[in-house]
């Protein structure tokens, strides 16, 4: 059995539906999975992840049960066109630090599920840093599918 990388030729920006399931929105615009079929997998994993969100253990559960595997990188590596896939942002000054998750496709470009808006990587950082202060990727999550 071969895994390949999630990879699709037209995204669906996906926008979120609670305060906390940026992730939820991020995994169904990569993946093409209906958000709804996303949402009903995670709650056999969380009580109410839409509102709580998803740590990466929660989210690899998650990934499982859809069938589907992952790999925790650099966020470098999902932004250079290895496959479509998920970054993580850090607000670093927010007490506590809050994190917000971007579904990554293509050469550098993100989908934030907040608005369904669509950006280069480095502006989305830039803005989010003027807005909120000094705004980092975090994390980097490729998404494999099982052959």
């Amino acid at each position: 059995m071969v895994d390949q990388l999630v990879r699709r030729e037209v995204v669906d920006p996906i926008v979120q539906r609670a305060d906390g399931d940026c992730m939820l929105a991020a995994v169904a615009s990569c993946t093409g999975l209906d958000y709804g079929h996303v949402s009903q997998v995670s709650r056999k994993v969380l009580k109410s992840p839409h509102n709580s969100g998803l740590w990466l253990t929660e989210l690899e559960r998650v990934v499982k049960r859809l069938g589907l595997r992952m790999k925790v990188v650099a966020p470098a590596v999902v932004l250079e066109d290895e496959g479509h896939g998920i970054v993580v942002a850090k607000f670093v000054r927010s007490k506590p630090a809050e994190y917000h998750s971007l579904c990554a496709f293509g050469d550098g470009w993100v989908i934030d599920p907040l608005n369904g808006l669509v950006w280069r990587h480095e502006v989305y950082l830039s803005a989010q840093s003027a807005a909120h202060g000094r705004t980092i990727f975090q994390n980097g999550i490729l998404l494999y599918e099982s052959r």
